[in-house]
């Protein structure tokens, strides 16, 4: 840290004293890209010692990985596939078949691998798509590669490539946030990962960003969880939606600026903001024909509930009507899906139709089940995870989230 302070302190004399060419060469060499304004020359900061440019550096797993390396690890591993099996179009059609959590917005994602955004893809020689899709499409591709190409021993290297970067994902998204990821696992992971694409593609150049999955590790045991810019990414949406709406056009950065500041103050005084635990979203009196299905799980008459389609889980994220769950029951868990939310007697629970598990695939991180026509309410601080699922004939597959496949699978 104070090697790093004391270099930009000379990168500040030279910039006054070195010709423009010089000091374009200088931070070259030291590898700093130099800014006056930077937070390492303010006085006040560099006087109360708090400025620790080193050890409190860590990289973004989001752009590092989601944006990074694992385009480029779908992309070759799908030109790997023969090409009798047109595994694009197979795709295409294959993703339909399965439903997303709904606040995921992933319904869209088979359109990825249309004739015409491959095509892009091939001329741009990148697989360009947003961090959440990817998040989407690597589950699903893993799957096909479990029950489809393992089975057949097609591509077996890439496929390994493939999936040891899955377990990448999974341990830096929900690994990290319900604390099933230790620095060794990850480390571990990381390590596999990294060789099993050498060894798959060794005719293909890394990029850095490989380098930058060994940093991940040591910052997940730094500070206990692995900061992404899912959350800044989001408050473009906030900016935008104000920016496009805006028809005051002189001092048009300034009146955006005022707009999205005033609504967050606004935002912010509401009550309940950062809710403790789980809870509904949005609740309003519950309609005629739910205050009758909660009837039949009373001893008496209920005169008044409330209700709601989408609620927030206590670690993050929203789970709405229709999505299928996991949730826990004693020392298991279950699955099912949600018909609707409801708060009544202060208690908040969610109707939902139990699955019955009828096969366990811990190592293909899938279950299938029994749709069966069992309802109940269950406690809404019970359920830990919405899932990816797909419905037919012989019942339904869900697939399973990281902290179930990996726990049950050290059992």
């Amino acid at each position: 840290d104070g090697e790093l302070v004391a270099s930009y302190q000379r990168m500040a004399a030279r910039y006054d004293t070195c010709s423009k060419q010089d000091f374009a060469t200088w931070q070259v060499a030291t590898g700093i890209s130099y800014s006056k304004h930077a937070l390492l020359l303010n006085a006040q900061l560099l006087e109360a010692q708090v400025l620790r440019p080193i050890s409190q550096f860590c990289h973004d797993w989001m752009h590092g990985v989601l944006q990074g390396t694992a385009p480029i690890v779908l992309s070759h591993t799908l030109e790997a596939i023969p090409a009798c099996m047109d595994i694009n179009n197979f795709l295409e059609n294959y993703l339909q078949m399965f439903h997303f959590p709904k606040a995921w917005k992933a319904s869209h994602v088979n359109s990825l691998f249309t004739k015409k955004r491959v095509e892009k893809f091939k001329k741009a020689s990148k697989f360009s798509c947003l961090a959440s899709e990817i998040l989407s499409v690597y589950p699903m591709v893993r799957h096909l590669i479990h029950v489809i190409l393992e089975p057949q021993q097609m591509c077996t290297e890439a496929c390994q490539a493939f999936c040891s970067i899955s377990e990448i994902i999974d341990q830096c998204h929900l690994g990290a946030l319900c604390k099933t990821t230790t620095r060794n696992s990850l480390l571990q992971a990381i390590e596999a990962g990294n060789q099993a694409f050498a060894k798959a593609f060794p005719s293909v150049g890394m990029i850095k960003k490989w380098h930058w999955h060994l940093h991940l590790p040591d910052s997940y045991a730094r500070y206990g969880h692995l900061p992404s810019s899912f959350t800044c990414e989001r408050k473009h949406r906030t900016i935008s939606s104000y920016a496009t709406r805006l028809q005051h056009t002189q001092g048009y950065e300034i009146h955006l600026l005022q707009q999205v500041v005033t609504n967050e103050i606004l935002s912010l005084q509401q009550d309940d903001v950062f809710p403790n635990g789980a809870t509904l979203v949005k609740p309003r009196k519950a309609t005629k024909k739910q205050m009758e299905i909660i009837s039949i799980f009373l001893p008496e008459p209920c005169e008044y509930a409330q209700s709601s389609m989408c609620a927030r889980l206590a670690q993050g994220g929203q789970i709405f009507n229709e999505d299928v769950i996991i949730y826990q029951k004693g020392a298991e868990w279950r699955v099912a899906q949600i018909q609707f939310h409801v708060q009544l007697y202060g208690i908040q629970a969610t109707l939902v139709q139990v699955w019955e598990i009828q096969e366990y695939h811990l190592e293909k991180q899938y279950i299938k089940c029994n749709v069966s026509n069992q309802f109940g309410f269950v406690s809404l601080s019970s359920i830990l995870f919405p899932v990816t699922f797909a419905k037919g004939n012989d019942g339904a597959k869900v697939l399973l989230p990281y902290p179930i496949y990996a726990k049950a699978s050290s059992r």
